[in-house]
């Protein structure tokens, strides 16, 4: 997690979770804007009947969750119609880009609805006029309408960061991701991310007869 700049820990605060600046999220958007427009340009009528039906069941599947207004599914199913269309591009480094950024988008789009409860009702309307697009063949338009929707995100985005936020780990991960399901083994394992660093001197450190002294020297373990 602190690898991917989810988090930073020192031995004073523990774990503590590292919120998005307005410049992680343009960078992020900048990234995506390449990337997305690019991969639905070059799949705008190259789309196999499979994947027409992928695509088709997607928007059906937001379609359900917004009648239902459950904004959890839907944030999660926005992240997967953008992966579903890298994936359908079939570009090995685009797909691992697209998996790397995976919480990144779950945590960007987290944000929206708090500031803008339709604007997640808009995206679903934007996607479906993005797979209309590629469907049909239009290059031009498919590309443009990607750009125009991470704009429009992006814009919703940065009003919601200067927003209060729950932060803790769990609401920014995508609990299907290996990051999240990794965290969670953790928090199983070891009840708390918190943790207390002890050192001493020793010739072999862990050789059991010095760990223990050296443990029988701390109070209340």
């Amino acid at each position: 997690l602190e690898s991917e700049g989810f988090v930073t820990i020192s031995a004073q605060q523990g774990i503590v979770v590292r919120g998005l600046t307005v410049d992680d999220i343009v960078d992020h958007y900048e990234l995506r804007e390449a990337i997305e427009s690019y991969a639905v340009g070059h799949l705008a009528g190259r789309l196999s009947d499979e994947q027409r039906a992928s695509l088709q069941q997607s928007l059906k599947q937001q379609d359900a969750a917004l009648k239902k207004g459950d904004v959890a599914e839907l944030i999660d199913l926005d992240a997967r119609f953008h992966l579903l269309l890298a994936t359908f591009h079939g570009n090995r480094q685009i797909i691992a880009t697209m998996e790397q950024l995976r919480d990144k988008i779950h945590q960007v789009i987290v944000r929206v609805p708090s500031l803008n409860p339709q604007r997640l009702s808009e995206s679903v309307e934007e996607h479906r006029a993005i797979a209309k697009a590629v469907i049909e063949g239009d290059s031009a338009l498919a590309a443009s309408l990607a750009v125009g929707l991470l704009i429009l995100s992006a814009v919703a985005v940065v009003f919601a960061a200067r927003l209060q936020m729950d932060n803790r780990i769990e609401r920014w991960l995508d609990g299907t991701s290996p990051s999240a399901q990794n965290y969670a083994g953790f928090l199983q394992n070891f009840g708390s991310d918190e943790f207390v660093i002890a050192a001493y001197e020793g010739h072999d450190p862990f050789e059991p007869a010095a760990l223990q002294q050296q443990l029988a020297r701390v109070h209340e373990i």
